[in-house]
């Protein structure tokens, strides 16, 4: 039988020991190592008595992952990210790099396999010379989590011994195979129409104010022929986060919004704030206001149509704008 074939790529910042960590993974399953190069290193893993074939790619730096459409990112099934102890790390670098991956992930999949199946590490090279961030990793990871509905852990590892690479190969390899399951049922789960059956008029990213704790989250949005509109984590998600229906809705527009802290476009997103488009919605029950921030993230160039389709299918139910 053919050997199953993974690909597992090592992203990282200059410095960050990225080729050493890629090329330590390689040798620990029994790679060959030729000169550093475009190419990638293979190796075996193993999972359950089972062996399969992986293929480590030795990224270069990050700003090349925002235009990275090769198979290799197409195909991914596990991502390492590293990042030096040296230098020391914030939280906004750690999230900029779950945003680079998400954005990139979405972009070129052609799969609507969730999110939370991928297996993402984030190692933290150079504890050697330095000690790593637990604290500040753990929140990285946390936040990851629920901006982008991604489960990243985070492993320490000693240069030049590269001590800690068996633990991300513990990590990695059943969540590989785990991750192809979740592929599969992800796309047998998309065949079908959602919504006990309701056609799809309109879906796409969104961001959304929470109810209670008042931070803003990039949600996934649907609107139903029947009138529904809900949202969920991602677009893979069986179970959404909440819905309501559109009709008797009332439409509030930024200027009758109020005193909203709106949020800042992310920074790699390429928008200003002249594109911005934010609003809210007011469910016919009255007892809260949905503040919502529309742009399309994946596609810079459509984001006045990308309004229009969302404000055409407001329309299409009753909503006066």
């Amino acid at each position: 039988a053919k050997m199953v074939v993974f690909n597992l790529l090592v992203l990282g910042e200059a410095a960050s020991g990225r080729t050493t960590l890629a090329r330590a993974l390689a040798a620990a399953c029994g790679g060959t190592l030729p000169p550093p190069g475009p190419e990638p290193l293979r190796c075996r893993m193993a999972d359950s008595g089972s062996v399969f074939e992986v293929l480590v790619w030795d990224t270069s730096a990050q700003d090349r992952l925002t235009s990275m459409t090769d198979g290799a990112l197409r195909t991914a099934h596990a991502f390492v990210i590293t990042i030096s102890a040296a230098a020391p790390p914030t939280h906004e670098r750690l999230l900029r790099w779950a945003q680079l991956l998400h954005a990139a992930f979405l972009r070129t999949k052609s799969s609507s396999a969730s999110l939370e199946h991928l297996p993402v590490v984030l190692a933290v090279t150079h504890t050697d010379v330095a000690t790593a961030p637990a604290d500040l990793c753990a929140m990285a990871a946390a936040s990851v989590a629920t901006e982008y509905g991604m489960n990243m852990v985070w492993r320490p590892v000693s240069s030049p011994t590269t001590a800690g690479i068996a633990d991300i190969i513990s990590y990695v390899a059943p969540r590989m195979t785990a991750y192809v399951a979740a592929v599969d049922q992800s796309t047998s789960y998309h065949s079908r129409q959602p919504d006990g059956g309701a056609t799809v008029l309109m879906r796409g990213w969104m961001v959304k104010r929470g109810d209670i704790i008042k931070n803003w989250k990039r949600r996934y949005f649907r609107v139903y022929a029947t009138g529904k509109m809900d949202y969920s984590v991602n677009e893979s998600t069986r179970k959404p986060r909440g819905a309501f229906l559109l009709p008797g809705c009332r439409f509030i527009d930024k200027a009758s919004c109020g005193p909203i802290d709106w949020p800042a476009m992310p920074a790699l997103s390429g928008l200003t704030e002249s594109d911005k488009y934010c609003f809210g919605l007011q469910p016919s029950d009255g007892h809260r206001v949905f503040y919502i921030v529309c742009f399309d993230e994946f596609d810079l160039q459509a984001n006045r149509f990308h309004l229009q389709k969302w404000l055409g299918v407001f329309t299409l139910h009753g909503i006066s704008l």
